[in-house]
């Protein structure tokens, strides 16, 4: 996957840029506000930075191509929004197993969902901030 951006600053060999996200925010209703999906997940903004490496020594203010790797991406998504539905279709059916009264069970599934869409959030935001997998490429204009 292939986005470009605007270099704020330069870390040794990272790079922190700024990138717009327009194709996830293009059909959003709310475009005036900022995305739905990113305003749940805490972004709220079109805006979004992050830090890169940066092999090809660009400078602040260069405008780059960046490169991330499609599977992780999947995998990203994969787990920020099929396995908490997952897991708590998982518990409902463990409280359905057990005899649980049905108050019960809905709580089981609501609790499971949020505990692991929490868990998950965390978890990944620290794997992403452990090492930056986004590559820029090559400096469009200086």
């Amino acid at each position: 996957m292939t986005q470009k951006g605007t270099v704020i600053s330069t870390e040794g060999a990272f790079a922190v840029v700024q990138v717009r996200r327009d194709a996830a925010c293009d059909g959003c209703h709310r475009q005036a506000d900022g995305c739905t999906a990113c305003s749940l997940l805490g972004a709220g903004q079109r805006n979004h930075v992050v830090k890169v490496a940066n092999p090809v020594q660009a400078q602040a203010g260069d405008v780059v191509e960046l490169e991330a790797p499609s599977a992780r991406i999947l995998f990203y998504a994969f787990m920020l929004f099929v396995l908490p539905v997952l897991l708590s279709l998982l518990a409902y059916g463990v409280s359905v197993w057990l005899g649980a009264e049905s108050a019960v069970r809905i709580l089981c599934g609501v609790g499971a969902f949020i505990l692991a869409f929490a868990g998950i959030a965390a978890g990944l935001n620290r794997m992403a901030a452990g090492k930056p997998e986004t590559v820029i490429v090559r400096v469009i204009n200086q």
